[in-house]
Parts: C-alpha cells; sequence; structure tokens
C-alpha cells in the first residue's frame, strides 16, 4: 500500500520527534532535511508491503530523534565537536569487490577503531566506556534484526558477514543524513536511488564526522577505519572532510561486481517483503551503481584525488588476506603487528566465506556492453581484474 502521507509528513514527523525527546534545537545544519524530503516524496510513488509502513515510520522517527540528541549533546558537551578523525583509512572499491573482507581484516588491529553496526544505528544515547559498551542493550535488539533480516533471506548470510558486533559501513552514518544506499536498498524508492546517484550532498560529510565524533566520545578511541564504495560518488567532498584520508579502491572485473550487487538487493528486497523483479533490480543496480564507477573515476583525473589511492585485486584480497593487509600497511606508513595478524587468523577461522553465488540468471548483463560502457576502467584497470 502507498506510504500512508500524514504518516509521512516532513513537518509532522519532526514535531513527533521533538515531543518524542522534549528537544527543539536541530542545531546549525539543517541540510539533512533535503534527503529527507527526497526520501519522503519517493515514498509516495511506490507500494509499501503493509508490514513496512510502520516499520519506515519507525527508522525515519528513530533518526530524527537521534540527530536532536546529537545536536543536543554538542550542545552541552562542545568539547564533542574538538574530538579529532586523522588519517582514516578508508576503504572505497565497487561493491562486491572484497571491500567488506578486507575492511573486516584491517578493523583488526588494536589500535584501530571502526564502527560497529550495533552503534552505527544507534549513535544516541553515545555508547559507554568498555564495559558498558561490550554490554550494551542496544548489542542484542540489533542482532535480533540482524536474526530476522537472515531468516528472511538466509542467502544473505552466504553473501556478506552479517552481525550487530561486525564493522559497519559508512552507509550506515550517512543515514542520519538522510543520503547513502541504504533506503533505495532496503526500501525501493526509485527516486531516492537517483537523488542519491546524481546529486553530491551538502553536509553529508559533516554528519559523517560528527557521528565518528559521537561514537568516540565515550567510547573506544582509535585511528579509524571505514568502508563504504558510496564514497566513490563524492571524492572531492570525502577528501576535503578528511584531507590525510588513506584510500583503498578495491577492483574485480564489473559483470561479476553488478551481477553479485544484483542478487544481493534481490535477497534484501525479498527479506522486507517486496516481490523484486530480478530484471528490473539489474537495471535500477547498472544505472545507480554504474555512475558510482562512473563518478569515481572521474574524480580519480584530480592528480591529487588519484595520488592518495592504492589500488587492491579482489584476487589478492581472497587468496593472500595477510599478505593483502600488509601491503596496504606498507603503502600508507602503519606498522602491522603480530597481534594484528594473529586477530586476522581468528577472524577468518571464526567467519568463514561462503560460496557467494552469483545467481546470473534473469539480470540480462552482456559482458560485451559492459566493455564499452565501462572502457576507461578495463583499459586502466583491466590487469587487476
Amino acid at each position: 500500500m502507498k506510504a500512508t502521507s500524514d504518516r509521512f509528513d516532513e513537518r509532522a514527523l519532526l514535531t513527533e520527534a521533538e515531543n518524542a525527546t522534549g528537544l527543539h534545537d536541530w542545531g546549525n545544519d539543517d541540510t539533512f532535511r533535503i534527503g529527507l524530503g527526497v526520501f519522503l516524496d519517493a515514498l509516495a510513488d511506490v507500494e509499501l508491503p503493509p508490514q513496512l509502513d510502520e516499520m519506515v515510520h519507525g527508522h525515519v522517527l528513530m533518526l530524527l530523534t537521534q540527530r536532536l540528541g546529537m545536536v543536543d549533546d554538542a550542545t552541552r558537551h562542545p568539547e564533542i565537536l574538538d574530538i579529532p578523525v586523522e588519517r582514516p583509512l578508508i576503504v572505497l572499491g565497487m561493491p562486491r569487490t572484497g571491500t567488506t573482507i578486507l575492511y573486516d581484516l584491517l578493523a583488526q588491529s588494536p589500535d584501530t577503531r571502526s564502527p560497529l553496526a550495533w552503534e552505527a544505528s544507534n549513535a544516541w544515547p553515545a555508547p559507554g566506556a568498555q564495559a558498558r559498551w561490550e554490554s550494551d542493550p542496544r548489542i542484542a535488539d540489533v542482532q535480533a534484526q540482524v536474526d530476522g533480516l537472515l531468516s528472511a533471506a538466509p542467502e544473505i548470510g552466504a553473501m556478506l558477514p552479517v552481525g550487530a558486533t561486525l564493522p559497519a559501513e559508512c552507509n550506515r552514518l550517512m543515514m542520519y543524513h538522510f543520503a547513502g544506499p541504504e533506503f533505495g536498498a532496503h526500501y525501493a524508492v526509485p527516486a531516492h536511488t537517483r537523488w542519491v546517484a546524481t546529486e553530491r550532498v551538502p553536509g553529508l560529510y559533516r554528519t559523517h564526522r560528527r557521528v565518528l565524533q559521537q561514537l568516540a566520545w565515550k567510547g573506544p578511541r582509535g585511528r579509524w577505519v571505514l568502508k563504504s564504495p558510496i564514497h566513490l560518488y563524492d571524492l572531492e567532498g570525502l577528501l576535503a572532510e578528511y584531507p590525510d584520508a588513506s584510500l583503498v579502491w578495491t577492483h574485480r572485473d564489473p559483470v561479476q561486481v553488478f551481477t553479485s550487487l544484483s542478487a544481493l538487493i534481490v535477497a534484501l528486497r525479498k527479506a522486507m517483503g517486496f516481490t523484486p523483479d530480478r530484471r528490473a533490480v539489474a537495471t535500477e543496480v547498472l544505472d545507480a551503481y554504474g555512475a558510482l564507477l562512473v563518478r569515481g573515476m572521474a574524480s580519480r583525473e584530480h592528480p591529487a584525488i588519484d595520488s592518495r589511492i592504492l589500488d587492491v585485486p579482489f584476487r589478492d584480497t581472497v587468496s593472500d588476506p595477510v599478505g593483502t593487509v600488509r601491503t596496504v600497511h606498507e603503502h600508507f606508513g602503519f606498522d602491522l603487528t603480530d597481534e594484528h595478524t594473529g586477530l586476522i587468523g581468528q577472524f577468518l577461522r571464526d567467519h568463514p566465506r561462503g560460496n557467494n553465488p552469483q545467481r546470473s540468471e534473469g539480470c540480462g548483463y552482456d559482458p560485451a556492453v559492459f566493455r564499452q560502457r565501462f572502457a576507461a576502467y578495463y583499459d586502466r584497470f583491466g590487469d587487476l581484474i
């Protein structure tokens, strides 16, 4: 059914969040309302499965109350805004190119810090010190959501590791700005997906930094290790906010990338109650993530951006994960300790890779078309894929 208009009225939602928290100050940066408006307008154009109406309303309200809470925290404790985010290591290759496993392995370093799924989804109230941080009740809440997702679509577990205590993509942080790919992937709102794929979102990386500061305020600290393919839409904005960032771009044949990504989004949509058309999803994915690849390549025409990126083949991450982590560390001047390599081994034993099924049937992708559409990418990185 269509999203109920009065439940998804922007002013009504803002008021509901204010009433729920007793807070009314949205801060000096209201650019989050651009994405909020796009998402709410996009909802009016889709038929939500009945069970999603309440879920989406609750999700939007939660994000708004969290924003109010973070503004209030910074007002009461302005020192939060002085917490540095220095030399972050950011994995930003296309989806399904080994970004997740490489990110997970880089995040095993005891000297680093990554946002975990449970805290990235619930940044306010601020997660506490170590003892509290490891037993926070939000962990169980998020794990229950993960378990529900896997129950509805078990194939997702074979495609990527998911869990409340695993490192989260920056996509989760982007949701506080009502940007990023998660809204489109889960709620099938094409207008929002097109907006993400075509616009450089004002204020997005200010929100991104603010959430990292929120998590570091009372929680563990360390040099941030982060990950999201979506950064390729705006490498200029990413580096404007984090000029000392170290960037890793992972590579794999685009035909395999898009085929695998389409299968993942089909599974996500099924879990949310939709009946997705595989070919329609494939077209949507190619349009949105084709733009991601093209824009990332265009940004690399600038030497100041290109020089900050280390290129890593998917095959290396799979065949020699420790060696790949070592290559990343050596390139950027980070130490790789025996403790880190030991933790990598333990992580790989605890999270064995599945078969990562491609499920190419019905997607309609033609390798020859890919060679033509992404010729610049194949010309430059053909030896890596």
